[in-house]
């Protein structure tokens, strides 16, 4: 996706590889009496303890685009798999399970993020209120120079939002004895943390939960995990422009048995959007009949705008898609119009059969970082500091290409009046000060000079982001210097961002 960035991580790779630091253990990396992160050990029980499962493998469809484009740097790489492993605490077995390398362009970089399935429920560091999974994840941040941004964003939603979000903390990382760095542990996305309903072993029926992904990486999945969606027709931003070539595939990450299940599912979500797409646009209105096939109808209101919200609250939460909004505007995701984008809806008995969006995901692009509502005033590509984001169409997350890009879903209802009158509200309902506080002394904590020498060597091993020509030229300025700067222009960021998005909101028309 990120294709113009080769040279950068040849750079970082070659800083990892040459560190003195490599091989070396916890103990003997970090200066004794510093202050650290819970320290999670990863033993391997096969292979002889040789860790190229952690440091080798790139995803394939990520081998293969780079070698389309004539980047040959991984072309023997392997793609991931699991490995046999211990999982320690400190120096308390966790359990037993697997671990591989997990996700998509982020497997090119050096420092990878890794997936740890255990054999049995386990938990880990007391997350999610000590309750037990099997999946977890460690991400490794590798673009981001605070190290920071995931755990933020993660945070910053769970304080405003009722929705789910993972729960996370920062860790270190040793794995067969040698020292990783820092890393940010977290919950893996799946339909169980979220209350969704799982089929029983073997069930073809339709009526369960599904965790969906707008996901511009469905092509990758199993073709029982992958569908699309019929936009129908132009797609319009705040200011009115047409988004183009806009992505229409999603994954499904929740468990299905059964082809009628993605059947029933993609359907589903084609004939969703096609109530939300004539509403908005035609003034014409559909409901589901009890078969799940649209029938015209007349929803009750006095006005076009309170019959388009009546219809479109009868299949989706719509509170949960204006603080969805809100999240977006606040982040400045350059990455929301291609993936990472994840929604929810349980059919079971009981269940109120509605369309959530919520479980976000994937900061390290996000605040600041990249060059989106960075820059003094909006130019050109580049959006202003003080901008609409998420609303309005942006240029390609490398600033490239013209302002065509958005998510469907934040932009389709962001001329309702209906839609921005909940905006206002639920915006007025978030202790936006308390929040920024919080999230300040978060970020203050967590980078104090105390853990300075634990992120310095993190440094040494992995390099740092400042050539990275992707990053605005102030997060670039702080990566040069330390994680500590780069902490401190976040926190900066964060507050202006604040600021800029409440006038934004209020000024909704």
């Amino acid at each position: 996706m990120i294709k113009n960035s080769k040279f950068v991580f040849i750079v970082a790779a070659f800083i990892a590889i040459s560190s003195n630091l490599f091989g070396m253990s916890r103990e003997e990396t970090i200066p004794a009496g510093s202050k650290g992160f819970p320290l999670i050990r990863i033993t391997s029980t096969e292979n002889n303890g040789n860790n190229d499962f952690v440091t080798k493998p790139v995803a394939k469809h990520v081998r293969e685009s780079q070698m389309s484009w004539g980047d040959f740097s991984n072309k023997d790489a392997p793609e991931p798999w699991y490995e046999k492993c211990n999982l320690f605490e400190d120096d308390k077995l966790i359990g037993e399970g697997q671990v591989k390398v997990r996700g998509n362009w982020t497997t090119n970089y050096p420092k990878k993020s890794l997936r740890i399935k255990f054999d049995k429920k386990q938990n880990i560091a007391g997350l999610h209120g000590g309750e037990k999974f099997k999946n977890w994840v460690l991400l490794a941040s590798f673009k981001d120079a605070s190290i920071l941004r995931d755990s933020v964003g993660l945070r910053m939603y769970r304080k405003m939002f009722p929705g789910y979000a993972s729960d996370c903390r920062l860790v270190e990382l040793e794995v067969n004895g040698e020292y990783f760095g820092v890393y940010l542990l977290a919950e893996q996305q799946e339909a169980k943390r979220i209350g969704l309903t799982e089929p029983e072993k073997d069930s073809k029926n339709t009526d369960i939960g599904y965790l969906l992904e707008f996901d511009s990486y469905a092509y990758t999945e199993a073709p029982d995990e992958q569908f699309w969606i019929n936009y129908l027709g132009p797609v319009k931003d705040y200011s009115g422009k047409k988004l183009q070539n806009i992505q229409a595939g999603y994954s499904i990450k929740s468990d299905i048995n059964d082809r009628a299940q993605h059947d029933f599912i993609s359907d589903y979500m084609n004939k969703l959007w096609k109530i939300c797409y004539e509403a908005v646009y035609n003034k014409k209105y559909y409901k589901f009949d009890s078969s799940f096939n649209l029938v015209a109808y007349m929803p009750v209101g006095i006005n076009d705008d309170i019959k388009c919200r009546n219809c479109v609250s009868s299949v989706i939460n719509i509170e949960s898609l204006a603080d969805t909004y809100i999240f977006n505007e606040l982040v400045c995701d350059p990455d929301i119009y291609l993936t990472s984008f994840f929604m929810n809806i349980d059919f079971a008995s009981g269940k109120d059969k509605l369309l959530y969006f919520n479980a976000p995901w994937d900061f390290d692009s996000t605040m600041g970082n990249k060059n989106f509502c960075t820059a003094a005033s909006s130019s050109g590509n580049i959006t202003g500091r003080n901008d609409m984001f998420a609303g309005r169409c942006q240029t390609d997350v490398n600033c490239s290409e013209q302002r065509v890009h958005a998510n469907p879903w934040l932009v389709i209802f962001i001329k309702q009046a209906w839609f921005q009158k909940l905006v206002k509200e639920r915006w007025a309902m978030i202790p936006a000060d308390k929040v920024l506080s919080e999230l300040q002394n978060y970020i203050d904590e967590n980078s104090s000079a105390a853990y300075q020498p634990v992120f310095e060597a993190n440094r040494q091993l992995w390099g740092n982001p400042s050539g990275d020509w992707e990053l605005c030229e102030a997060s670039q300025k702080a990566a040069a210097k330390s994680q500590a700067a780069s902490a401190e222009y976040l926190k900066n960021w964060l507050t202006n961002r604040f600021k800029a998005v409440n006038k934004i909101i209020k000024e909704l028309k």
